[in-house]
């Protein structure tokens, strides 16, 4: 009997997890067919370079003000109403894309528009805070101490199920099918209403009096995270501003291929996340990141010369590899460096630290794009990344 229990307490899969990752599956799947779109979709309405990164980094901004918040409320209100809370203002807010795709045309101004696209984007931004900030918090209760790295990993893969498929899907829809703005962001809505009605099924950890006792309401960020949330921007600025611009890059080189290195980054993310997490149990983390901090600028480098597909595809295989890694690696640090009942804010101060330097990326690589182009701007990316090495070079000692 005792055995069977020391057993159940050690797994990492079960029914709860399996149902939490289908769930987080779904939004993901719907916010990823937004990402090269929303660049187009700006575009389309009058925007440049420099007003698709503000755009980008108003979204993950207004992320990073409202995690703190969510972090608090999670330890103090429960998983659940923060879960549910985050998963029904991306549905709705989803759904108002699609109206405002469909009266683009009524609407004469431009700046009218993007206006309302801004708007949106930051409010969705604060619905994307609360539901990410609280599934991994979930995902985190739910898996042993002593495997939290493999456990963290395995959930991972529900998110780079939901890249490998979102961006792709949206290229054939936007790309083979023709289809409109509108209709994907439609698509998108719906994947936000099955992971709110999955949500509903999911046995959340219960709300501890103890908890809710030691967390203080004007504690921001947890300080036993500060390390792996120093790193982080630094290399987020990258992934923010391959996000944002390489969609639009690709298309100014006229390269071909962007489809397909979607699929290959996507593959290559959810290869790293299958086994990073029992690496990182096993080995450490400066077994990980040394080679990956090493590859990360390789990638970013080949992005700044790219002179075909053959080394668009090659960027792709590395820097999912690569970013993965890192990602993950870290984020196992923050949450394992913390005490139980703050989880949540450390799994929030990560998060702020992640989308810190994909809205700084977006908005300082617009302006660069803007001035001194692409290739410059991946320059920039890699200088960021190489800072972000050295550092942890330094704490390692």
């Amino acid at each position: 009997m005792r055995l069977n229990q020391s057993l159940q307490q050690n797994q990492v899969i079960s029914k709860n997890f399996i149902l939490l990752g289908i769930t987080n599956f779904a939004v993901m799947l719907g916010f990823q067919m937004t990402q090269p779109m929303m660049p187009q979709f700006a575009k389309s309405l009058g925007g440049n370079d420099m007003l698709i990164g503000l755009l980008m980094g108003f979204f993950t901004y207004s992320a990073i003000l409202s995690r703190p918040l969510f972090g608090n409320l999670i330890e103090t209100k429960g998983r659940k109403v923060i879960y549910l809370f985050g998963l029904i203002a991306f549905t709705v807010l989803m759904g108002s894309y699609t109206f405002l795709a469909l009266s683009s045309e009524v609407i004469q101004s431009a700046a009218i528009a993007l206006g309302l696209l801004f708007i949106l984007r930051t409010a969705q931004g604060i619905g994307w805070g609360a539901s990410t900030t609280a599934s991994n918090t979930i995902a985190s209760d739910m898996v042993p101490a002593s495997r939290r790295g493999e456990g963290m990993g395995f959930f991972a893969v529900s998110t780079s199920l939901g890249l490998l498929v979102g961006p792709a899907l949206a290229e054939f829809l936007n790309k083979q099918l023709s289809t409109e703005f509108s209709t994907i962001f439609l698509v998108c809505a719906i994947c936000g209403l099955v992971a709110t009605l999955l949500s509903l099924r999911i046995q959340y950890k219960h709300l501890s009096p103890e908890a809710a006792k030691t967390t203080n309401y004007r504690m921001v960020f947890e300080k036993a995270a500060w390390k792996p949330a120093l790193l982080m921007p630094l290399v987020s600025f990258a992934f923010g501003t391959t996000l944002t611009f390489l969609p639009l890059y690709v298309l100014a080189a006229k390269i071909e291929g962007f489809a397909m290195y979607l699929l290959l980054y996507g593959f290559a993310l959810l290869l790293a996340r299958l086994f990073v997490g029992k690496i990182y149990d096993r080995k450490g983390i400066s077994f990980l990141l040394i080679p990956s901090f090493i590859t990360v600028v390789i990638a970013l480098l080949l992005l700044s010369w790219l002179p075909n597909t053959t080394v668009l595809l090659t960027v792709a295989i590395i820097f999912g590899l690569s970013f993965g890694t890192i990602q993950l690696a870290l984020q196992t640090w923050a949450i394992s460096s913390t005490p139980v009942q703050r989880r949540g804010l450390a799994i929030a101060t990560f998060a702020s630290a992640y989308d810190l330097g994909i809205g700084t990326g977006a908005i300082i690589s617009g302006i660069v794009a803007q001035n001194f182009g692409y290739s410059v701007m991946y320059l920039v990316c890699a200088f960021f990344v190489v800072c972000s090495f050295i550092t942890f070079l330094f704490m390692k000692k």
